[in-house]
């Protein structure tokens, strides 16, 4: 099991990407420009007691790979499948996303007029 409470990834001022453990500060992401104690990889992060102090220039989606899809699953809460007056099964809708497709904090997610129209749900 992974030993961190809040995972970031995000860009170093030197364009390095990194991996940070920041569960002992506030319940919000470090501000921009703030030094962080950082790791090049998610598995030095585990491994590796001492990193190396960066400044933080740019949040990333906290992904330690980019080549592997996101497996999903649909209508796995029952109250709010009710709540949106949604049908239920005994066996909820499984797809997968590309993980390209996941947003960074902060970036714009376009999305195709049918889909926009079609009830996005968060």
């Amino acid at each position: 099991m992974a030993s961190f409470i809040k995972l970031i990834r995000f860009e170093s001022e030197s364009g390095d990407i990194c991996f940070a453990d920041v569960g002992k500060h506030d319940l919000d992401p470090p501000a921009l420009g703030s030094k962080i104690t950082a790791f090049k990889s998610f598995n030095d992060l585990l491994s590796h007691p001492n990193g190396k102090v960066v400044a933080l220039q740019k949040l990333l989606a906290p992904l330690p790979r980019d080549d592997l899809p996101i497996y999903c699953v649909g209508l796995n809460y029952n109250s709010h499948a009710v709540e949106a007056n949604l049908q239920l099964s005994k066996v909820p809708p499984l797809w997968t996303k590309p993980a390209a497709s996941l947003a960074n904090p902060g970036q714009d997610i376009f999305m195709n007029g049918y889909c926009a129209n079609s009830l996005p749900d968060y």
